[in-house]
């Protein structure tokens, strides 16, 4: 029986697909806009697969990969054997339309995301997605083109290259572009003029936020539907000074990998998860609304879409908790080790039981409760109190956040301001509001200053109490400084001792509750040290494995909901997903001769001159958990030198960056000096499905 290999790219904007006989040769390809229903339309592709191709196909085994944002979806719909991120399977596609090229560069603009591809020698050398801004993207022109009252297929490309000038608009944001084109014909900008501008800034801004300072090496091939604007096309070539190619189906090159990809694991034998449903039985189907009646914990009180094929054969979907649909990709990474569970079971050892009597005292599971709360729970226990935690984070403490702030502020301070509004909800006693000015220094870089944190957290509570008009009777207030050590602290804790205990206060009480503070602080950091040197042993266990080290402060990477669930999807995918704190309390342990390493102690003088060298070539790095991340990757850089020798795997890097953060620019500065890395944008509106496809490809 002869083989038919199916790649269907389900994306938010359009559904499309091809077909490859055995020999890889293209039967045909079908374009569908999604129209906001991705699982009616995966269904309408096959039926119109069957329409056009079904006599070709005739009685073929079809062996099919789903690729795009929709990827898990309609894989499970279709009963698909493999599922493949988008990077990966454009990638696949354009270097099979360019099988002569060694080197290529993809600028890829789809309906609601760009991507920037590198291929050398055949293999996925560089990519990178747009951040959180969509501007540039097909539905940000197809909206402006409409506003205008332009065709965006065929005039907007003829009345753009009428134009006899541009202007330059600058970097558009999607929310001010009307605001600016408004104002552009308000001054006379003619319309073609107006069309355009708005292709070379939208070009400008891909370059610019996509791209972002990579070489366009080799041919430069622009795919995606939004490739058929000929007039983004040459802006784009223009700014570049490149010739840009455009393949002669650009819409279809991503299905065309995922095709491939489908091609290629079969012969390579590569376990599927389901066998491709009868391509008659996916094509006749019904569909019909019905409430789901099952008891729900959430009330979500969702309304189900029920698909049945004519095979007898249902899919469901829309249940909120997937119950019915499970759409979400299986855990190829279960059984890898999960790091971030470890360091909050630790943690949480460390910082002990709450209290069963005495006053209440809140503190938010935010911010830098992420270092701090053992050190917080222990003294608040020792003087008495119960320790009443905010829940965990969740898009409702999202929304109390923004509600509460009057003023814009980064994605985590929306988060925590939202943590706080939980605790007044919980009527404790007292609320906990530290400002941490400064934490300890790394010792192998005096010459690094200050050891600041956020200056939004050195300011945690003028923000927190004007926003949710908190009692100022019920605040628990201090300022701390642990870089200055234990008697500052003990100093600075002893008005929160004296508030809660009145005239119970003693001094000998202040000691007894910040002496077991430090102690229980010191005791999740020997837990963790601990941890880490059983991380560095399974790394070398699994160096088969492809290893990853996330950088980010504690309350982005340890808070799922800011993180999106980043290392839960990096496991997921099958990586070997690291914190990078393990990093930096193993070299501080080793550092401080708490520890002794086989990683380390054989090249103790070479390391003591690379870790010199690297911190010499990074001046006035104040911020405290940026010393911490760049010490982390100082040792990564050496350890990923030794492999030969220690037997240690490559461990790649992944940063987490919340939009609208200041002092990362300054992190991201060092960084790509001193490693290459993949960074991940966050914000409220940034997807686990963009998520999912970045550390997928990352991985392959």
């Amino acid at each position: 029986m002869s083989t038919i290999y199916l790649g269907v790219d389900c994306g938010s904007v359009s559904t499309k697909c091809v077909l490859l006989d055995g020999q890889g040769r293209q039967i045909g390809g079908i374009y569908l806009p999604t129209t906001g229903r991705p699982a009616l339309q995966v269904l309408e592709l096959m039926k119109q697969v069957e329409n056009r191709y079904g006599s070709i196909i005739g009685d073929a085994q079809i062996v099919a990969c789903t690729t795009g944002s929709g990827r898990f979806l309609s894989q499970k719909i279709l009963n698909a054997e493999y599922a493949v991120d988008e990077i990966t399977c454009q990638a696949e596609g354009i270097k099979n339309l360019f099988p002569d090229e060694s080197t290529l560069s993809i600028i890829e603009i789809g309906g609601e995301d760009s991507k920037f591809i590198q291929l050398h020698n055949g293999i996925l050398f560089d990519y990178n997605m747009n951040p959180v801004c969509a501007a540039g993207t097909g539905t940000f022109l197809e909206n402006l083109a409409e506003l205008l009252g332009v065709s965006i297929k065929d005039e907007f490309s003829e009345r753009a290259f009428a134009a006899e000038y541009a202007v330059d608009l600058g970097d558009i944001c999607t929310l001010i572009s009307q605001s600016i084109l408004a104002s552009a014909s308000a001054r006379g900008l003619p319309l073609n003029e107006q069309l355009a501008s708005l292709a070379y800034s939208s070009a400008q801004n891909y370059l610019s936020k996509t791209v972002d300072k990579r070489p366009m090496d080799g041919r430069v091939i622009f795919a995606g539907a939004t490739a058929k604007n000929h007039g983004l096309a040459a802006s784009l070539a223009a700014i570049c000074d490149k010739t840009v190619y455009v393949p002669p189906q650009p819409d279809l090159t991503g299905a065309l990998g995922s095709a491939l990809m489908a091609k290629q694991f079969n012969e390579l034998g590569y376990e599927s998860n389901y066998t491709f449903n009868n391509l008659s039985a996916v094509s006749h189907f019904e569909n019909e609304k019905k409430p789901c009646k099952a008891e729900c914990k959430h009330e979500h009180n969702c309304m189900l879409n029920v698909i049945s094929f004519s095979d007898g054969k249902k899919f469901i979907y829309g249940d909120r908790c997937g119950r019915y649909s499970s759409i979400e990709k299986k855990q190829e990474g279960s059984d890898l080790p999960d790091y971030a569970a470890r360091r909050s079971e630790v943690f949480h050892q460390a910082a002990g039981e709450s209290g069963e009597e005495g006053p209440t005292v809140g503190i938010a599971r935010n911010g830098l409760y992420f270092e701090y709360y053992p050190f917080w729970a222990a003294f608040f226990r020792n003087i008495g109190c119960r320790v009443v935690l905010s829940d965990n984070s969740t898009p409702e403490t999202l929304h109390k956040g923004k509600i509460m702030l009057d003023s814009e502020m980064c994605y985590p301070m929306k988060v925590i301001i939202g943590h706080y509004q939980d605790l007044k909800e919980k009527e404790p006693d007292y609320i906990f509001l530290p400002e941490v000015v400064n934490m300890e220094e790394v010792p192998w870089a005096p010459q690094w200053p200050r050891s600041f944190v956020c200056p939004l957290l050195q300011t945690l509570r003028g923000t927190v109490v004007n926003s949710i008009d908190l009692d100022r009777e019920q605040v628990l207030y201090a300022q701390l400084n642990y870089k200055d050590g234990y008697n500052r602290i003990k100093e600075q804790m002893e008005p929160v001792a004296r508030k809660i205990l009145g005239e119970n206060y003693t001094e000998e009480l202040l000691e007894q509750a910040v002496s077991a503070a430090y102690k229980a602080q010191e005791d999740f950091t020997n837990r963790l040290v601990a941890e880490a040197e059983t991380m560095l042993e399974e790394l070398k266990n699994n160096a088969e494995r492809a290893a990853v080290a996330f950088l980010s402060r504690g309350y982005t990477l340890y808070d799922q909901l800011i993180s999106k669930k980043s290392i839960y999807y990096a496991r997921q995918s099958g990586l070997m997903a690291v914190p990078h704190e393990y990093f930096t309390v193993y070299l501080k342990a080793w550092y401080t001769g708490k520890i002794n390493s086989p990683y380390l102690d054989p090249y103790r003088e070479e390391f003591m001159k690379y870790l010199d060298e690297q911190v010499e070539s990074m001046d006035n790095i104040y911020p405290a958990q940026l010393q911490k991340i760049l010490s982390a990757v100082i040792l990564i850089n050496f350890l990923n030198l030794k492999t030969k020798e220690t037997g240690l795997p490559q461990v790649n890097m992944i940063f987490l960056d919340p939009f609208k953060c200041g002092p990362n620019a300054m992190l991201r500065h060092f960084l790509s000096g001193i490693t290459s890395y993949l960074r991940l944008t966050l914000d409220e509106h940034t997807a686990p499905a963009g998520m999912i496809t970045r550390l997928e490809a990352f991985r392959n």
